[in-house]
């Protein structure tokens, strides 16, 4: 069977009828940012998405669910409602262990991760838009109000610098021989035809991906294995967008 786009479409529409890629979450999984990578098979009709979403309230690579990437894969060989990747793979990011978690205070914290050492400083809230005491949430708390700052003052400064290797990435899907024909992280996201009670604001985005501009440009591309064909549109990527909830664990404590 010639792979169409309309193949890759319903697939995509089924998979985001029972586990999407979301903006939310709950304490555990809060949302920092998302990236795609779409991969074709050089010979044949394999195909494979893979959605890369940074997400955690807790940096600390010794809990199961501390801060990492949170991998979704969607294709040929991928069954529907199969879509989560383990183990989460945590972020590369070291801080001080004696932190107060629940402070929103991070003057003079250090943090040192793959792109150097950043030091934390007031003026950075502020100038890098990190609002603190807000998450993305539906639990409406963090596991630490902390270290959600630092994660986004650490993206902020050094942006793209968390993700892992492509190639890890692509690995998840276990095509032979295959070919990245899209990588994005900054897209128009839609998220399938549920969104949480009280969330008004995301009705926009409540659609299938086959009503979607950019999903349908993405189906293209793959099925013709011609990258130009992919329209991301305009980014609803950033976790400030979604950053509704105010965090009820974070203090200003010392």
């Amino acid at each position: 069977m010639v792979l169409t786009p309309n193949l890759i479409l319903d697939m995509l529409d089924s998979s985001a009828s029972h586990d999407w890629p979301d903006v939310w979450g709950i304490a555990m999984t809060e949302y920092h940012a998302m990236r795609l990578i779409a991969v074709r098979s050089k010979v044949g009709d394999e195909w494979g998405i893979i959605f890369d979403s940074i997400r955690g309230s807790l940096i600390d690579d010794s809990h199961a669910l501390g801060a990492g990437i949170w991998a979704k894969v969607y294709g040929s060989r991928v069954p529907v409602e199969q879509h989560l990747t383990t183990p989460v793979r945590h972020l590369p990011l070291t801080v001080p262990e004696n932190r107060n978690l629940m402070s929103l205070r991070f003057d003079g914290i250090k943090i040192d991760g793959p792109a150097g050492t950043l030091r934390c400083e007031n003026e950075r809230i502020e100038r890098f838009d990190l609002r603190p005491g807000r998450v993305c949430n539906l639990d409406c708390a963090a596991e630490s109000p902390l270290d959600v700052i630092l994660i986004r003052a650490y993206l902020a400064a050094f942006p793209g610098s968390l993700w892992p290797l492509v190639d890890e990435s692509v690995a998840l899907l276990g095509i032979d021989n295959g070919e990245v024909i899209v990588f994005s992280d900054a897209f128009h996201h839609v998220l399938g035809p549920r969104i949480p009670d009280g969330r008004e604001d995301l009705l926009p985005m409540a659609m299938l991906p086959s009503a979607s501009t950019t999903y349908r440009s993405l189906a293209a591309a793959l099925s013709h294995r011609d990258a130009t064909l992919f329209v991301p549109g305009v980014s609803n990527l950033d976790w400030r967008n979604w950053a509704v909830y105010t965090d009820e664990n974070a203090s200003l404590g010392e």
